[in-house]
This record gives C-alpha cells, structure tokens and sequence, in this order.
C-alpha cells in the first residue's frame, strides 16, 4: 500500500484540462494546410473542412457520412442523417470553396479511400496535429467576420439560443 502511495506521488502528473481557448488559422495558414494534399479528392476533403465547417471525424463526423450528391453548385446540404444534431441545415459555398471542389463527382462519398491516414499526414505536416476541430474552429471564425451572428448559427448547425459561437469565435475573431 505504501508502495502504491509513493509510486502516484513519483507518477503525479497534472490531469489533461480542457483549454477554453479556441486556435484559428489564417487564411494563409488555410492555403499551407491545403498545400499539403498529396491528391485532388484529398483537396476537396480539406476544403469541405476548412471552407464549410463540416464536422471532421473521419469514422462518426459529418464528412464521413457526406455524400457528393449534397454538394450544389451554391451551397451544400446537410441532412438530418448526415448532421451531429440531426437537424439539416444548408452551408453557401463561398467562391474559393467552389473552385476547390470544381469538377467533384456527382455522387459517392466525400472521403476517398484511406483517408484517416491521409488525415494524419496532412495535420502532421501542417502542424496542427493536435489541434482538434481546427479547420471548424477557423471557418466558424473567419463566417462569423464576414457575415453575421445568426447566419454563422446556421452554418454552423448551432441552435438559434446556443451561446458557443459568442462564447468562443466571437473572442477568436476580435483577437
């Protein structure tokens, strides 16, 4: 027992607290992670993250259950199957995101095949490796600068009376 107690005291470690500071990239930041995709399919994966906001688990988030068939020529769809809340919601497409996704397929899933490791490589290589939702965080960001509170709510697929998009991007982008 006595072992036991001088090992955890050996052993502390402080516990892993969640920081209630959210990271954002600029754009230029945006244009490097980008740079790192070996593909065009992983390019348009990336884009969809950083220029839509899609919830980016690649085995239970948004993009692993979109399909090509939800992006449209103005805006993408997210159905009330595909979305985290189950609520749809619609994503315009802004003209940079548009040229990252010319000549997308009409239809199939958004992830190319092997993209967890693809994943990896690119947040490795672009040094956000352990940033998590970073690209979300920098679109809620950079949509909340350019329009306003509600419409951000709305890409976003927060509710109309959720206070995280003041919470936390409003501080990002005054910062």
């Amino acid at each position: 027992a006595r072992a036991t107690r001088v090992l955890a005291v050996l052993h502390y470690r402080e516990r892993h607290r969640k920081s209630t500071e959210i990271k954002i990239l600029t754009l230029t930041e945006v244009e490097a992670v980008l740079g790192h995709c070996h593909s065009v399919e992983e390019r348009r994966v990336v884009a969809l993250l950083a220029f839509a906001g899609i919830r980016p688990d690649a085995e239970s988030g948004e993009i692993a259950r979109l399909d090509w068939e939800a992006v449209w020529a103005r805006e993408i769809y997210i159905a009330p199957g595909v979305s985290k809340t189950g609520s749809d919601r619609h994503i315009e497409i802004s003209p940079r995101l548009r040229e990252l996704l010319d000549g997308h397929p009409a239809s199939g899933p958004v992830l190319p095949a092997g993209w967890r490791r693809a994943w990896q490589r690119i947040r490795k290589a672009s040094g956000i490796a352990g940033e998590q939702d970073i690209l979300r965080h920098s679109f809620a960001s950079h949509y909340l600068a350019a329009t306003d509170e509600a419409r951000a709510k709305a890409a976003m697929g927060h509710t109309a009376g959720s206070s995280t998009i003041f919470r936390h991007y409003r501080r990002a982008v005054t910062q």
